[in-house]
Formats: structure tokens, sequence, C-alpha cells
């Protein structure tokens, strides 16, 4: 992971690649793997298109270790309303390309984003619309 602080895009970019074709074990692998691509999109923002494809396939391949993580990664809390960020921030926008790409693998996920998360905020359709729009985009 170290070589995503690569100043070579041509370098980050294929490891982001390696990324998408990787089988990721555990829950706190694929946490890693989401910190690390975060801070990559934070330091090299020009990323941008190889980072949310990388969070595509993620999400799609990493259904069932997505599902653990989505109230941690959308930072839902069960009690207390929190303030919801903002769906032109690039990393929220990555999360929700992650989440609702897994989503369409886990049948489990659809159901917990319509009811807990995404009922405060704007409407689930509204936002799936517009990040499924950005992820077939990235095809």
């Amino acid at each position: 992971m170290w070589a995503l602080d690569d100043c070579s895009f041509i370098v980050r970019e294929k490891l982001h690649e390696m990324l998408q074709a990787s089988n990721i074990a555990t829950k706190d692998g694929l946490q890693n793997v989401i910190g690390k691509l975060l801070e990559n999109l934070k330091r090299y923002p020009q990323d941008r298109r190889s980072i949310l494809m990388t969070y595509k396939k993620l999400g799609s391949t990493h259904a069932e270790l997505v599902l653990p993580l989505v109230t941690q990664l959308l930072e839902i809390h069960p009690f207390f309303d929190t303030p919801e960020p903002d769906i032109e921030d690039p990393a929220y926008l990555c999360i929700l390309v992650l989440v609702f790409n897994a989503a369409e693998h886990c049948p489990t996920l659809g159901p917990l984003l319509d009811e807990v998360n995404l009922q405060k905020r704007k409407g689930p359709a509204e936002i799936h619309k517009y990040v499924l729009a950005i992820s077939y985009g990235l095809s």
C-alpha cells in the first residue's frame, strides 16, 4: 500500500487496478484499503476517476465485507441525528459508490440504506440515481 504514496501517476493507477482485481479476506483489510484510498484521494485529487473505479469494483466484489462497515463509513449514529455530508465531497462520493455498488450484490444492505441511513437525508432514490450515474459513467 505504500506505493499509493508514489509521485508517479502510472504507479498509483496500476496499484488501483491491482486493488480492483484483489480479493480482500477480512473486514479490517477492506477498512485499511478504504482509508488508504481516501488519503490518496486527498493527496492526489487528479486520481479521482481511478479511485472511484476502485471503490466501484471493491463494492461489487466485497459486498459481504462492506455490510458491517456501512454505519461507520456513512457515519450513521442510531440515536443522534448527524449532519448531512456534502454529496459533492469526493471522499463521501467514493464511500457512496462503494456502498451502493455493494448494495446491488447484498440483499440485506439495500433495506438498511432505505430504513436507517438515507431517511433523514435526501431520498435514497435521488442519491442512488446520482451515484449510479457517476458509477456507470466510470465504466
